[in-house]
């Protein structure tokens, strides 16, 4: 078997594993599951060592026995406030971590020594909205927030992408670990199934990478336990190992949800053990859900102006967009312009009497070797029209045509990325057809810094069994990454879209 196929058939297995039903639980703090009668029906091993109470002695027995029959009631109840307690004398945190008609699942987390928590942190966060600050200010605002209220060592804002990689875009820190900033980490380092987790549960703590956990103990046939809501759930070998790499001894990650999508997380390292209570965790994701708030303010806001600007740039276009010259070449000014909107290299538009490239003027600056359309012949290009008119679609955006399309001969160098759009025009025979719009970008080469090379690797046990092992070393490490045009923004797709409805206007009412 090749190492790439082996390598292929371990991420797959990460990606499909049952991260939620892990059986067992950290040892920072003791869960325990109740039946509709109240009888424990699961109770954590570490009892033992917590409480000195035998786990097993208690199953069968009325969940009383352990916990105050009105505490009991609070959580039933679907009280989504903690609930204090004392258990054997020791204070602890209780919280419903799932209710439902066939039994309760209950954390016992240990209450820290009571500490006053920062009042209106996330209202402070909330009063930003009014104010007119930038991402970049915010993201500031909130790891240095988080990182005072937790005491974690570094505190970054990490960025999903569409493809699931990620970068870190803000950071607290400056203590004992090393700074994250920019770097990248591959989709592979987060896999499918701890993302679900992170819409379904709003934070994660891991309190000791090297405690030893705590197996689940029951007398059903059945005891398979889903903890997918329970900060509890013990954490994968591959996952514990990977933060050793990392040289972070605890960490305390939130999800920063925005409008239900992962858009990315809030994550917390420190060098040696932390056990952060829950008050705290509760405190931070109200600050994450805040933030979510103001950067959804702070894209409307953008946006905004965006669409102020584009409308009237793209208006004052399309008047201007009159008519084509019959040699097939449009006025300079409107060629310019219209390149200029979408920061294309090249453009061209077809319609029913033809094909009309559209090219920089010779007084455009640096772009002698931009017009990677020079030498391509006309059958190429109407070939590229062929394909987007199969598409059922009216708009597309690739950074790579070469990647969307493998049998394209065209070259990155001339057309890499792709924006396109069609609209539908009347003839003057009556007939529909098409007017398309092309813009295209050649090939921009990227420096991409990763943190560590982000090639998984294959180690064999002292079977020969093979498993996953994470990277072992975060060092910067650069990778040249070619075969992809500067990305379309979402500025941009909101031009092109504009621009076709304008044009459609422009068409029904001339």
């Amino acid at each position: 078997m090749s190492d790439d196929f082996e390598l292929a058939e371990l991420i797959a297995g990460c990606e499909s594993q049952l991260v939620h039903q892990t059986g067992e639980v950290q040892s920072f703090g003791l869960l325990l599951r109740c039946d509709a009668d109240d009888r424990v029906t699961h109770v954590s091993a570490n009892l033992r060592s917590c409480l000195g109470i035998v786990p097993e002695a208690l199953l069968g027995k009325p969940v009383t026995a352990l916990i105050d029959a009105e505490a009991l009631r609070e959580l039933r109840a679907g009280n989504t406030q903690l609930i204090e307690t004392r258990i054997e004398g020791e204070r602890y945190d209780l919280v419903a971590a799932e209710v439902g008609d066939d039994g309760v699942i209950i954390e016992a987390n240990p209450a820290l020594p009571e500490q006053e928590l920062p009042e209106g942190a996330e209202f402070a966060m909330l009063r930003e909205v009014e104010e007119d600050c930038d991402l970049a200010s915010s993201l500031a605002r909130l790891t240095g927030e988080i990182r005072k209220i937790t005491g974690y060592d570094r505190v970054v804002v990490y960025r999903f992408d569409d493809d699931w990689s990620g970068e870190v875009v803000a950071e607290s820190g400056g203590g004992d670990l090393p700074s994250y900033m920019g770097l990248r980490f591959p989709a592979s380092d987060i896999p499918e199934p701890a993302r679900k987790l992170y819409l379904q549960h709003p934070w994660r703590l891991i309190a000791d990478v090297d405690a030893a956990t705590a197996p689940l103990i029951s007398t059903l046939a059945d005891a398979t336990l889903n903890l997918t809501h329970c900060d509890l759930r013990s954490v994968a070998p591959v996952h514990l190992e990977y933060l050793r790499n990392m040289g972070v001894k605890a960490s305390f990650s939130v999800s920063l949800l925005l409008q239900g999508k992962l858009w990315g997380l809030i994550a917390c390292h420190h060098p040696l053990p932390r056990y952060l209570g829950y008050p705290l965790r509760r405190l931070c994701h109200y600050i994450a859900r805040a933030f979510a708030i103001r950067l959804l303010a702070i894209q409307a806001r953008n946006r905004l102006r965006l669409v102020d600007s584009v409308e009237h740039r793209i208006d004052d276009l399309t008047r201007r967009l009159v008519q084509v010259e019959t040699e097939g070449t449009l006025p300079a000014e409107v060629s310019e312009r219209l390149l200029e909107m979408l920061e294309a290299d090249g453009a061209m538009l077809v319609s029913a009497e033809g094909l009309y490239r559209i090219r920089p003027s010779a007084s455009r600056s640096n772009r002698e070797a931009a017009s990677p359309d020079q030498e391509l012949p006309e059958e190429e290009l109407l070939y590229l029209d062929e394909w987007f008119m199969g598409l059922d679609t009216e708009l597309i955006a690739e950074t790579s045509i070469q990647a969307r399309c493998p049998w394209m001969t065209i070259a990155p160098q001339r057309i890499c990325g792709l924006l396109a759009i069609r609209t539908p025009v009347r003839d003057r025979d009556g007939s529909i057809s098409w007017l398309r719009f092309y813009w295209w970008r050649s090939e921009l080469p990227q420096h991409v810094r990763w943190a560590g090379a982000p090639q998984k690797r294959v180690d064999r046990d002292e079977r020969g069994i093979p498993y996953l092992s994470p990277r072992r070393s975060f060092e910067e490490w650069r990778e040249l990454k070619r075969g992809a045009s500067k990305a379309w923004s979402s500025g941009d797709l909101l031009t092109a879209k504009k621009f076709r409805g304008s044009v459609l206007r422009w068409l029904i009412h001339r």
